[in-house]
């Protein structure tokens, strides 16, 4: 059974017995009272039967005062009630108008109860009944009520320039006397209420640190850190995700520092000791420049390094806030990179491999006219440049590095690699680079030119990111929609939707029906609105064409390999040539190689939609000699060596399991499932074991046209 001991202090004589039990509640628990020891017993209503008025039955002298007793204290939760509501509608905004004069209800009431009860405890018994209200306060109410508390005082040297004016005015009639004591006795519950009002807000904190405890798994020190801070109930879970704790998190609390940047601090190896340290000393810097430094590794004797370099402060305020320490600085410069470039790749997050892999694509001479925003992806900046290359002018896209998820982003990561992304940051660079180098290493020609690079952007800013070639062709979503020629009269809601939703604008009407398959159109005649459903005009290529079939199986494995969850319709291209052959091309290849999934079991999960809305369809039931050789060739040593820069150490194991599963999966194919043709002699395999659940292009088939 649970003990709590009673605050009894005040009721203790020693020649008192306190051998003797009695029933009571405490807050809304049953409690027995045995001598100064509380038993909880069960939880059922509070009947007003409190605490303190069963330990008066025990007192002696205090028979016959109890229903006196127990009116008042009735009247003094009342009144407490009546103060924590006002606080809690009125306090949102400032300071509660009318609080002293509550305070002062409360403090009245609590000396009718001393004088009805001999060694009557003041504060044990406030608590008591501030216990019976805070407990019926959910989470979000006592959290409201915190904040409310937190804007309001008891102003003693406004109540004493009050007393003090009454004083004077008392003197000036000739009765200094009752002047002076109304001054006294005016400071002396000024006094009071101001103690009553702290007793009050640290029994609302308690309660509530109490509760994020418990719902959060913070320690009582913590908890009570995070409330005495401010903090509001939607940061407690981002301050539990970062495993920051006590003493830290009382330091980042005390600074001020939100959870991102605080983990951002603690992931380059500083403190919060460090933070303060920036904020004060005189440099100017703003809190996200000072976290900038820090999470780059960069504290304030490092900035002093760079000073005495014979950088301005200004400049290594500059090299700091973007993560460049002087060692860093020097190694970069010596490989021929300018000040803009430094910047932005310490910005960005990346080492010096990155930075000497930056040689292939340097746009720092392109002309600002040839470069332009293209449509960009969920995360990062996308410019569409026209460079000079060996055989003349080409397009390439340029994808700037993102540092952060963006809030409408993050989804992307936190679904499609179930939580396992490593979202801060994405590193999508990385594996863009990592899948190009994977499809080079397999001897595969599926993805385009990748590498990092370079650019200027033509407001000035030097970025860095990726380049990749323009892909040839389209995108196999990229058809066109044309109607099939059966005009029929609108239906009244389709008339009453074309002249009140989109007021008669037949472009509007048309590009909203689209996506169901309608198109309207006036009748020049009638002048009436006439409707037809369209069809899906595909790409000029036989969905059986063999190069088309080899190719998207290629770019499955390939896929599989890289744990690839964004093989939409729209991030792969088609181009029939001329010879009839087609020429496939994955674009977009940035959302993979995360640490899921790391083995075959994994891979069927994802593939099954289990894991979240990874695009992911799995391993394909057939494939070709070429595609085993090459699969079986590869060791995870070669992943090591090629990619071991580019993906972190978790990655690099998931990738090496994912090829695992793919030799076992290659190995275990059966002989009539290994084709050596893919035209005809893949016809069997395509109509029976492959689907839209296992094969792009099964899935995709609607894109093409029908099996020649």
């Amino acid at each position: 059974m649970e003990k709590l001991q009673a605050n009894t202090a005040g009721l203790h004589q020693p020649s008192h017995d306190y051998n003797r039990s009695a029933l009571g509640t405490f807050g809304s628990r049953d409690v027995k009272i045995e001598g100064a020891s509380v038993h909880l017993r069960s939880s059922k209503p509070n009947s007003f039967k409190s605490l303190m008025s069963r330990v008066a039955d025990l007192l002696p002298g205090n028979n016959g005062r109890v229903r006196s007793f127990n009116r008042n204290q009735k009247e003094l939760s009342r009144e407490l009630g009546q103060l924590l509501g006002r606080v809690y509608t009125e306090g949102k905004k400032g300071p509660v108008d009318r609080l002293a004069s509550d305070l002062s209800k409360v403090l009245d009431r609590s000396d009718k109860l001393a004088s009805k009860l001999a060694g009557y405890d003041h504060e044990a018994m406030i608590d008591a009944r501030l216990g019976v209200h805070l407990d019926k306060l959910s989470n979000e109410a006592l959290e409201m009520l915190v904040s409310a508390f937190r804007k309001q005082s008891v102003d003693p040297q406004g109540h004493a320039a009050t007393a003090e004016r009454i004083a004077n005015d008392y003197e000036s009639i000739g009765l200094p006397g009752i002047g002076q004591e109304l001054q006294q006795g005016l400071a002396v519950q000024t006094g009071k209420a101001a103690a009553l009002l702290d007793q009050i807000r640290d029994a609302v904190n308690e309660r509530y640190a109490e509760r994020i405890s418990l719902s959060h798994g913070f320690s009582s020190g913590e908890a009570k850190a995070l409330v005495a801070a401010g903090a509001p109930r939607k940061e407690l879970n981002a301050w539990r995700a970062t495993g920051i704790r006590n003493p830290q998190l009382t330091s980042f609390l005390n600074a001020g520092v939100k959870p991102s940047p605080a983990r951002q601090i603690v992931n380059g190896g500083k403190t919060a000791t460090d933070f303060t340290q920036l904020m004060g000393a005189g440099l100017g810097l703003s809190a996200d420049a000072a976290v900038s430094c820090l999470k780059g590794g960069c504290d304030l004797a490092e900035i002093q390094k760079l000073v005495q370099s014979g950088l301005s402060q200004q400049e290594a305020i500059e090299y700091a806030s973007s993560g460049c320490s002087l060692v860093q600085k020097n190694i970069l410069e010596q490989q021929g990179l300018t000040k803009g470039e430094i910047l932005a790749i310490r910005s960005s997050g990346w080492d010096n491999q990155e930075a000497t892999d930056l040689e292939v694509f340097r746009f720092q001479d392109v002309d600002p006219q040839d470069v332009s925003i293209a449509n960009g992806g969920g995360v990062n900046d996308v410019f569409k440049v026209t460079v000079g290359r060996e055989n003349g002018p080409e397009t390439m896209y340029f994808a700037r590095a993102a540092t952060t998820v963006p809030g409408n982003a993050s989804g992307i990561f936190f679904n499609l690699n179930n939580n396992l992304m490593q979202a801060d940051p994405p590193r999508l660079a990385e594996r863009n680079v990592a899948t190009f180098k994977a499809n080079n290493l397999l001897g595969f020609q599926i993805t385009p030119e990748t590498g990092f690079a370079s650019l200027q952007s033509p407001d000035g800013e030097i970025m860095v990111g990726t380049a990749m070639a323009q892909a040839p062709g389209k995108a196999v979503q990229d058809v066109v929609l044309v109607p099939t020629g059966g005009w029929r009269p609108a239906l009244p809601y389709e008339q009453s939707t074309l002249q009140n939703t989109y007021g008669g604008d037949l472009k509007k009407f048309n590009d909203y029906h689209e996506r169901s398959g309608i198109i309207g159109r006036i009748n020049p005649q009638t002048n009436a609105l006439e409707i037809d459903q369209l069809e899906l005009q595909p790409h000029d290529i036989p969905v059986n064409n063999p190069s088309l079939r080899q190719q998207a199986i290629q770019l499955q494995y390939l896929d599989a390999l890289a744990g690839q969850g964004d093989r939409s319709q729209g991030n792969y291209f088609v181009q029939k040539n001329s010879d009839g052959t087609v020429t496939l091309t994955g674009i977009d290849n940035d959302l993979a190689w995360g640490n899921f999934p790391s083995s075959r079991a994994e891979m069927d999960d994802a593939a099954s939609g289990i894991s979240g809305q990874l695009k992911f369809l799995g391993l394909p039931p057939v494939a070709d000699q070429d595609i085993i050789d090459r699969f079986t060739k590869m060791t995870p040593d070669d992943l090591e060596d090629e990619l071991g820069h580019l993906l972190t150490g978790p990655q690099l194991d998931a990738a090496k399991g994912r090829l695992k599963a793919i030799q076992e999966h290659l190995a275990q194919l059966p002989r009539t499932n290994i084709v050596s043709d893919w035209g005809p002699g893949a016809d069997a395999i395509f109509n029976t074991e492959l689907n839209e659940g296992n094969c792009y292009l099964m899935r995709d088939a609607q894109f093409f046209k029908p099996a020649a």
